[in-house]
């Protein structure tokens, strides 16, 4: 996401089945959706280089969530850390 001007990737975690992504776009040219795509794209082509054979890597849609403060931001960071279990966040939980 480097060559990106106005988007940075703030946290990741690889799960077993799925990938939690926090992004930070300040002026950001494109929009979230489009740079999701550029992401499932490149990183599809990189698989395959690598000997994955299957029709598709990612499915086709993600969950998006703005987080609106610095105490969501470090609980959604916590959450994504600590409990890998869980599928579903309270989103609005973590919000307070």
């Amino acid at each position: 996401m480097e060559k990106y001007q106005g988007v940075k990737l703030d946290y990741y975690k690889l799960m077993p089945e799925h990938l939690h992504l926090i992004f930070v776009l300040e002026e950001a040219k494109l929009t979230l959706c489009r740079y999701i795509q550029d992401f499932k794209s490149k990183t599809t082509l990189e698989i395959k280089k690598n000997g994955f054979i299957g029709k598709r890597f990612w499915q086709p849609n993600y969950y998006e969530h703005i987080i609106r403060s610095e105490k969501a931001l470090d609980k959604i960071r916590k959450y994504i850390e600590y409990n890998p279990d869980v599928e579903k966040p309270d989103w609005d939980e973590l919000e307070k």
